[in-house]
């Protein structure tokens, strides 16, 4: 007799080498790391209601006068409003699987979708703050191209930046730039400051050393607790760009004045259960995100270049 023909085995499309066996029923897959977003801790984030939004920022311009006794008071000048419009886009996932994986699957399908989802959009919402174009979503920290002017003098949503000295490297007393960084900001920002940077960043100022031989940077105490640099939390951002001329590397400020976020509307899901397309379930999950640089003068950048 002929033998008999194993089972078809399941489709690797859309988690189908899910489908365990008996004795793995109870099992949940675990996660390869994603790139974590730290802006949502650090910039401005607001509820709005509408995409029609005029987001109003006082220009801190008006002017006083001194007088005698009887002297004449003429009028001084009234602070003027910069507003800012930030654009907005859907951010969202879209992913489908088969019933009979949704059904014979040893983990919650679903749930796995909705968590992966999340992860992906937090990672793209991310690359939206440093470098969004504008054109369906947010425009991001480095859009219009910073420049060296002093506040006051550059684009309402350039930021201001500091050389290496340069071309294709930190320079060479990166200490120094650091230093020249913080203050280069004023006090008011510096007392929300903090830095941001990819790991690759960190890792060459974690080995900066000051004149006595002492690092720097300072590990956290305790288990979560952000690291410092002269003093400031350093944020990690992989999205950042990196060590390479003319790129932007490094930021430091105040991120809640510097850039607002806006959210229209929470995070949503759909399901589509066998509807449209019958056999397959479908998840759409997605969110309407906005976002602008408000106060340009609240953050420096360090740019890899000799001016």
């Amino acid at each position: 007799p002929s033998a008999e023909a194993p089972p078809p085995k399941p489709s690797p499309r859309g988690g189908g080498r899910a489908v365990a066996a008996a004795q793995c029923m109870a099992i949940v897959p675990m996660a390869r790391a994603v790139n974590a977003n730290p802006f949502r801790d650090l910039v401005r984030v607001i509820n709005v209601a509408s995409r029609d939004i005029v987001i109003p920022l006082s220009n801190s311009n008006s002017t006083t006068g001194w007088v005698g006794e009887a002297a004449t008071r003429t009028l001084t000048a009234e602070a003027t409003l910069h507003a800012a419009r930030p654009p907005f886009g859907t951010l969202y996932s879209y992913v489908e699987a088969t019933e009979e994986l949704v059904m014979d699957a040893a983990f919650d399908i679903g749930a796995w979708f909705a968590m992966e989802a999340g992860n992906a959009m937090g990672e793209a919402e991310m690359a939206a703050i440093i470098s969004g174009s504008g054109v369906a979503r947010p425009s991001g920290l480095l859009l219009t191209p910073p420049t060296t002017g002093a506040d006051g003098t550059r684009a309402a949503t350039a930021l201001r930046y500091l050389p290496t000295g340069n071309a294709t490297t930190l320079g060479a007393a990166p200490s120094d730039l650091l230093i020249s960084t913080i203050y280069d900001l004023r006090a008011s920002y510096r007392t929300g400051a903090s830095w941001v940077m990819n790991s690759a960043t960190a890792a060459a100022i974690r080995q900066l050393k000051d004149g006595q031989g002492r690092f720097l940077w300072t590990d956290g105490i305790t288990q979560g607790e952000a690291s410092t640099l002269l003093g400031y939390p350093v944020r990690i951002a992989e999205v950042m760009q990196g060590v390479v001329a003319n790129n932007f590397p490094i930021m430091f400020g105040d991120f809640s004045r510097a850039y607002v976020t806006c959210d229209l509307g929470p995070l949503r899901g759909t399901l589509d259960d066998n509807i449209t397309a019958p056999g397959l379930v479908r998840w759409y999950i997605r969110r309407r995100l906005g976002g602008i640089v408000y106060d340009n003068n609240a953050v420096r950048a360090i740019r890899v270049s000799t001016t």
